[in-house]
């Protein structure tokens, strides 16, 4: 490894390339890839029919602002390793990570579910119910069935797509390495 790095830190502009800054080859790479990943769990939530409001799936984004220090960041709303990883209900088990322990609906969840089905326009079968009675009515029955799991994230960012990154950046490093000064 020290002999890698004595050639690398001898070779000028070559090391120049290879760091974490800004318009690198390697740092293009890598945000591309992100890029290219994020998309591919967007697809993934439309493929399994969880488009939903479209929240989630617009909140899938990447934030290579760390990029200098070797970080990139991907982004979505808060809740996404609960769609991601499943839920268990009250009344079934997934096996997932998480688990609702009581039919108990918060006000937090029902406002969500409320906005939800006025972004989807839902509109209740019964004239006398009103859009809170609704919200109520569809986040218990979620807390009672639990959300199936759609490992978008899982997927996307899984091993092949992590072998594929690797691949890349190998390929770029040899570009790099062979480019002339």
């Amino acid at each position: 490894m020290a002999d890698i790095l004595s050639f690398i830190e001898g070779t000028g502009r070559l090391i120049d390339n290879l760091r974490f800054e800004a318009n690198t080859p390697i740092e293009q790479l890598i945000a591309d890839w992100v890029k290219e990943r994020s998309e591919v769990a967007r697809d993934r939530l439309d493929e399994d029919g969880r488009r939903g409001s479209g929240a989630l799936g617009n909140s899938v984004r990447s934030d290579t602002k760390d990029i200098q220090k070797g970080i990139v960041h991907v982004l979505a709303e808060s809740y996404w390793d609960f769609i991601n990883s499943g839920v268990n209900g009250v009344q079934n088990n997934f096996g997932a990570t998480y688990s609702f322990r009581n039919l108990g609906v918060g006000r937090d969840m029902k406002e969500s579910f409320k906005n939800f089905i006025q972004e989807r326009g839902i509109t209740p079968r019964d004239p006398d119910m009103s859009y809170d009675s609704l919200a109520y009515v569809l986040a218990r029955a979620t807390k009672k069935k639990g959300i199936k799991p759609t490992p978008f994230m899982d997927e996307a960012f899984d091993d092949e797509a992590i072998k594929d990154l690797s691949n890349r950046l190998g390929q770029e490093i040899v570009k790099i390495i062979k480019a002339p000064f």
